[in-house]
């Protein structure tokens, strides 16, 4: 290397070291450094009414420091008053107004590279993307700015970004990954005693309990979230936070508590002039009333808000309307206007592509439909919400790659930062350069100094060389381990979606995927002995047993919800243990269990069914605090084929719904108890004699044929069949 070369280098270094903190100093200005002393004065009062939900206010004095700012021509003060009319646009839902503001401001501080200034823009397009659904976009912005904050080591805003990302990964489905967010934002709030940061994030991780149905955990923090804004008296989050405990109590059938909640975020609202938010309070307070027994004036709030949305073209309160619509119309079995309601909602989203919302409208409809007795469309709109759950559930494998390639762009940007910071001390340091050559006497001691340096740095130079290939070969090692836990991540999910989170049985999805098969298994086998004439191969029936814990919502309202979900948990074990790990136990929905078993006789059901009740009635359950109290359940089961003789004469839906008879008789014939149908058949007697003669009331009604029924009631006389099939 030339000696002039090493004489460049050198200067650089001196000149980085003396020049460096200067030069970074001058990109981590703050808005009451660069604005006009009287336009901070107007930014901070808009900030403040702006926190507080005084829109219409700030939005004037906004749109009046920007007029005062361009005839000054003052440009950060123009700036600072774009970023503030952003802010007011995206809390008004003006989302177009708000991306034109903040990116205007932006790209004047990006022109000054107030690159902390810049990380708050970034953040506040980021909101702006999040609430429009944008979600990768978000997070791209989050991270920048994250990254920033961190270069500058402001830990207000790396708290808050964090509590940002934690929103976004919320609405992706990444509930984990997004809980874990929140908890380090909460973290660095509590250090530095954010006030307003602490109470957004108690906001936020209640919603994520409440997507999760944890109502209790939700309530605790909403709770603790309105009692900080009431600190703060930040109406417009006192507000949001009532309408939140309204939902909750809502949802805990607690009507007289989410009537008064929704009562005091509606007051709350109006006083601010937030009409649209009124009207989402509305919305819950109709539901409410209907659930206290005032139908007519629930029914009639719900409408005036539906007409409004409709007329505002608020697409999200006009879908939320008319799922509440629909479901006190369900309450009501006014089975017309919520089909209308139902239908009229999904063709809403389906447009939009919301897979969520048509997930609910499809089991509305299932429920209607069943109702009426429109078993085709019924099944049809359940087939429709398992495709759809199944698309919600690729979205959210999407939604962990997304993340993933955000962490990639964070590192990245970090780097980019980095190099950002050498350059401009490069800069300052060649300009240095140019006055140094004027300084004779320096001159003389940099050579002496820089035949120390040669030596010196290639010394480094070797040593970093080692240091290099460290970093590369430790790089490639943390790729690996993120790979691997992206695959454990994908077999995590998996596991997820085919077991129930909280007794560990298969669910639904499990059973649709692998009970077509052993229906199959179990016809082929049938018409293959029948074709060769042979007995029915009795060993390939399939037995269905449909149980139910008798009065589980006695024991939700009378122990609580958390001893309920101690029984399920326990009566799943019990399941397990009285059943073979290899037949299908299945959690039907809420204290319901499906039992498929294959391989097993039919004459072993009774059997299997009184071993099951008993293992129940026999057990101790615990509540929270350490009480016992006994459980009942009752079983309802079939065997398929019902027709031995003629297996393809019934459907396996046909079997689930005798089960499903089975198990209602059992309820209202004392519970505690099982019943179960054998066998279907029809015989000469019954083709011959009229039918009065022959079958009993039930099996007119069931219409298969000569049932038969065993029970672990004293007689079949004792069962009081459901009349309703």
């Amino acid at each position: 290397m030339r000696l002039h070369n090493w004489w460049t280098i050198f200067k650089i270094l001196v000149l980085y070291y003396v020049l460096s903190g200067s030069a970074w100093a001058q990109n981590a200005s703050s808005l009451v450094d660069l604005m006009s002393p009287a336009g901070y004065q107007t930014y901070r009062e808009v900030v403040q009414l702006q926190r507080n939900g005084n829109l219409d206010i700030a939005q004037a004095m906004a749109s009046e420091l920007l007029t005062n700012a361009r005839e000054n021509g003052d440009f950060t003060d123009e700036a600072a008053a774009q970023r503030l009319i952003g802010l007011v646009a995206t809390q008004r839902h003006q989302y177009d107004l708000a991306e034109q503001a903040l990116t205007q401001a932006e790209a004047y501080f990006q022109s000054i590279d107030e690159y902390l200034l810049l990380a708050q823009l970034n953040a506040d397009l980021g909101t702006l993307k999040r609430i429009q659904g944008r979600h990768a976009t978000a997070l791209s912005r989050f991270y920048n700015a994250l990254s920033m904050f961190t270069a500058f080591e402001d830990s207000e805003g790396i708290a808050a970004q964090k509590s940002n990302i934690g929103q976004v990964l919320e609405q992706m489905g990444q509930f984990d990954e997004a809980l874990e967010a929140y908890s380090e934002a909460l973290e660095v709030q509590r250090q530095h005693n954010d006030q307003h940061g602490i109470m957004g994030t108690l906001f936020n991780m209640a919603e994520i309990y409440r997507e999760l149905d944890q109502l209790d955990f939700a309530l605790t923090y909403f709770n603790d979230a309105l009692a900080q804004a009431k600190q703060l008296n930040i109406l417009a989050t006192i507000a949001d936070c009532y309408t939140s405990i309204g939902m909750v109590h809502r949802a805990q059938q607690n009507y007289a508590q989410a009537q008064q909640a929704f009562l005091d975020a509606i007051a709350l609202y109006e006083q601010l002039n937030l009409q649209r938010d009124a009207d989402w309070a509305r919305t819950g307070l109709g539901e409410s009333l209907v659930g206290l027994g005032k139908i007519e004036r629930g029914v009639s709030m719900l409408q005036n808000v539906l007409t409004r949305a409709q007329a505002r073209a608020n697409v999200s309160l006009t879908t939320e309307t008319r799922l509440a619509l629909t479901r006190v119309y369900i309450d009501q079995q006014n089975w017309s206007a919520a089909i209308e309601q139902a239908e009229v909602g999904l063709q809403e989203v389906i447009q939009r592509a919301e897979g969520k919302r048509q997930s609910q409208f499809e089991d509305l409809r299932v429920t209607i439909f069943a109702n009426t007795e429109q078993y085709q469309r019924a099944y049809e709109a359940l087939k429709n919400q398992r495709a759809i759950e199944e698309t919600i559930l690729l979205q959210r494998r999407e939604a962990a790659l997304t993340k993933l390639q955000s962490d990639i762009e964070y590192v990245r940007q970090e780097q980019n930062i980095a190099l950002l910071r050498k350059n401009k001390a490069m800069e300052l340091s060649l300009a240095e350069q140019r006055n140094v050559r004027n300084v004779t006497l320096l001159a003389s001691l940099i050579i002496l100094l820089l035949l120390c340096f040669l030596l010196f740095s290639r010394h480094s130079h070797k040593l970093r060389n080692q240091q290099l290939a460290g970093i590369v070969k430790r790089r490639t090692r943390e790729l690996e381990d993120k790979n691997e836990e992206l695959q454990q991540a994908y077999r995590t999910l998996e596991h997820m979606s085919l077991r129930d989170a909280l007794t560990g049985c298969y669910n639904r999805h499990y059973l649709d995927a692998n009970l077509p098969a052993e229906i199959n298994r179990s016809l082929h086998s049938y018409r293959a002995a029948k074709e060769l004439g042979r007995k029915p191969p009795e060993q390939n029936s399939l037995l269905g047993f449909l149980i139910d814990i008798d009065d589980f919502k006695t024991i939700n309202d009378t122990y609580g919800h958390v001893t309920g979900d101690k029984v399920l948990v326990q009566f799943a074990k019990i399941i397990a243990h009285v059943f073979r790990h290899s037949d299908l136990q299945v959690r039907w929905g809420g204290e319901e269990f499906l039992v498929i078993c294959r391989n097993t006789l039919r004459s072993d059901a009774p059997d299997l069914a009184e071993r099951l009740r008993s293992a129940v009635a026999e057990a101790n359950f615990k509540t929270q605090t350490g009480a016992v109290f006994k459980a009942t359940c009752s079983i309802g089961f079939t065997a398929f084929p019902l027709d031995q003789s003629d297996a393809a004469r019934t459907t396996w839906e046909q079997s689930f719904q005798l089960a499903d008879h089975c198990l209602y008789s059992a309820k209202i014939s004392g519970k505690n108890c099982w019943i179960g149908v054998l066998s279907a058949t029809t015989t000469d007697e019954t083709d011959t004699l009229s039918e009065t003669d022959t079958l009993s009331e039930n099996e007119r009604n069931i219409d298969l044929g000569r049932l038969s029924v065993v029970t672990s009631l004293n007689h079949l006389s004792a069962i009081n069949w459901h009349t309703d099939i």
